[in-house]
């Protein structure tokens, strides 16, 4: 009898530990608000998105939680109720909606596909000799045809991925990070001799949405060819304002931006110097 009763309490004693044990973990996992880690999740993505076709890029610094908690108290929100869309962006930046997506549109007759157009910029900003960032939510990636003077990028079906194609020669775009909820980000740069602008494209391709992002890089601030006096004038003295704070290599009023400054922080770049941070907050 004392044996069994060993016996039992034995057992007994390994089942409270097994449910310790088990408790534990639940709880270690709940605390971390997923059940699997992060390097988990950016693998089983990885693994997605090359399931699917797509050449994707690990990104070690992948966090789907958060992009940077110091920058909670400088952002706002944009919200867009009708397709459950936000993002973050800084207190100093102004958005204006616009009625066309024609610049990231394959054919300008898909106009009705354009979902919603923005024009993102900080505060300050002359609109007249500055472009502006912008965002598009266009319906159909086979829609969306971002092209230049001499290039044009589009979703290849067949091949399930983003291509860059450049006269006879085509890349196909790779994963370049993560938005806060997983969804990829494919960034390319395109434009010509007078501005280009990088672009940020996410996809949701069970819901067939595209989301873009642009943002200057360099823009040609052309005053000499303004006919108007005034309106000459004006252009000038804009731009000797930024001459003055950032310098220039040349005394023309011929200046592309950025590379015409010669600041250790180039103008355009300052001016949306959290774009990627926008970006990755990213919700449709």
């Amino acid at each position: 009898m004392k044996k069994i009763i060993i016996a039992l309490s034995f057992i007994f004693f390994i089942l409270i530990l097994v449910i310790i044990f088990l408790w534990y973990t639940r709880e270690k996992s709940f605390d971390f608000g997923l059940l699997e880690s992060t390097q988990d999740v950016s693998e089983k993505l990885y693994e997605k998105e090359t399931d699917a076709g797509l050449t994707p890029t690990k990104d070690n610094n992948f966090n789907p939680k958060i992009v940077r908690p110091d920058l909670e108290s400088k952002f706002k929100s944009y919200t867009d109720s009708r397709y459950n869309l936000s993002f973050q962006y800084p207190n100093n930046f102004i958005i204006v909606p616009e009625e066309r997506c024609g610049e990231v549109l394959s054919d300008q007759q898909k106009e009705y596909n354009c979902l919603t157009a923005l024009k993102v910029f900080p505060e300050g900003v002359n609109l007249n000799y500055i472009p502006p960032a912008r965002f598009w939510l266009i319906k159909g990636v086979d829609s969306v045809g971002i092209g230049d003077q001499i290039s044009q990028i589009v979703y290849d079906r067949d091949l399930n991925s983003w291509i860059d194609y450049v006269g006879d020669r085509n890349e196909r775009l790779s994963i370049y990070t993560y938005t806060t909820d997983g969804k990829s980000i494919i960034k390319a740069e395109n434009g010509g001799s007078h501005s280009s602008s990088v672009y940020y494209i996410i996809s949701d391709y069970d819901k067939d949405l595209v989301a873009i992002f642009s943002f200057p890089q360099a823009f040609r601030v052309r005053c000499d060819v303004v006919e108007n006096p005034k309106e000459r004038a004006d252009c000038e003295a804009y731009l000797n304002s930024i001459i003055e704070t950032y310098g220039k290599d040349d005394e023309d009023m011929q200046v592309c931006l950025p590379r015409g400054l010669d600041s250790g922080e180039e103008y355009l770049q300052k001016l949306y110097s959290e774009a990627e941070n926008i970006v990755k907050t990213l919700v449709f």
